[in-house]
């Protein structure tokens, strides 16, 4: 999904229950306690092929700044920069229950100048959920799931890890399929992962899409990149055993976190997974990471050339930067 483009300057927070969607998902269900196992087997999630039920591109009317996205339900959000708005400024897009007003310095998706798209999974509970962006924008929605307004028989739950297990760290080819290890913590009878997906010093632009190994190839994604850090997550659903598989388009440098998994179960039968959130106030200015300070020429040192005898009269010197330039630096 260009998931959710960031600056490595931005701050993530991730949390397991109380982010954003999780937070309207059971802003009506009652607190219940937490047992051991599930009294019914069962959760309150059905997962399902993706159904494009919206997509306001093709309606007529102007773009939009507001829009209500549903109820009890899982979707692929893909919000994209109007036509109108080119070398627009940081635009940023928050989800939050309607008859609440959009959190100030936060939101759920940023669109960066040299962005126009950005994509992320969202949890749509019984309470009326809209979005509220900054700049108009377009909105795409594809359904991904339902969210049953109690636990089921045959609905999943999801299971946080007491800690977040990095399964992969490391550059991946291009259009490459790799399987991501069994993270420990996880049950073998366990029928799903959500897993945080980061991609960065990509050559060129691309997307990563985590899905069971079984399934074939998929027409959507999870994470798209460019030359900025891009994170995701992925809700991967498969039968008790499986694995997931990651597919990027291109060559970057992919961190997989596994934060947990799904169950039929599991010791809360309200568990939702978990959202991403953005602290935009702490998003650089675009077009500019911060590094510490390194000094690559002095003269008077012999720092950044050898010698130390002064630069003669319409001389050049070749500066070299190294590791502190990113390869996408332009």
């Amino acid at each position: 999904m260009r998931g959710r483009s960031m600056d490595r300057k931005a701050q993530l927070r991730l949390t397991r229950a109380l982010t954003v969607g999780v937070a309207i998902a059971l802003a009506s269900v009652p607190a219940l306690p937490t047992p051991t196992a599930s009294a019914v087997a069962g959760g309150r999630l059905s997962f399902q092929s993706p159904a494009r039920i919206v997509d306001t591109r093709f309606e007529s009317g102007p773009a939009i700044t507001t829009f209500a996205l549903g109820q009890d339900a899982v979707i692929h959000l893909t919000v994209l920069t109007a036509s109108g708005n080119p070398g627009q400024p940081l635009t940023t897009v928050a989800v939050h229950p309607c008859d609440v007003p959009a959190p100030l310095g936060e939101a759920s998706f940023v669109l960066r100048p040299d962005d126009f798209v950005a994509y992320g999974k969202v949890i749509l509970g019984a309470v009326p959920t809209c979005l509220t962006a900054s700049l108009p924008i377009e909105v795409i929605i594809d359904k991904v799931g339902t969210v049953l307004p109690s636990p089921t028989i045959g609905a999943l739950q999801y299971v946080a890890l007491d800690a977040p297990v990095v399964v992969l760290d490391g550059v991946v080819a291009p259009e490459s399929t790799t399987p991501l290890p069994t993270a420990p913590g996880v049950p073998p009878t366990a029928k799903g992962l959500v897993v945080l997906l980061d991609a960065a010093e990509a050559s060129q632009g691309g997307f990563l899409r985590a899905q069971a190994c079984t399934s074939p190839p998929g027409d959507g994604f999870d994470v798209s990149y460019w030359n900025t850090r891009s994170s995701g997550l992925a809700y991967v659903p498969f039968e008790a055993g499986g694995t997931v598989c990651l597919f990027s388009l291109r060559s970057v440098h992919v961190k997989a976190t596994v934060l947990g998994y799904f169950t039929d179960d599991g010791p809360n039968v309200s568990m939702l997974p978990p959202s991403l959130e953005y602290v935009t106030g702490d998003v650089a200015p675009p077009g500019l990471r911060a590094i510490t300070p390194v000094r690559v020429l002095d003269t008077r040192n012999g720092i950044g050339r050898p010698g130390t005898t002064k630069v003669v009269a319409k001389g050049i010197v070749q500066l070299k930067f190294g590791t502190n330039v990113a390869s996408t630096t332009v």
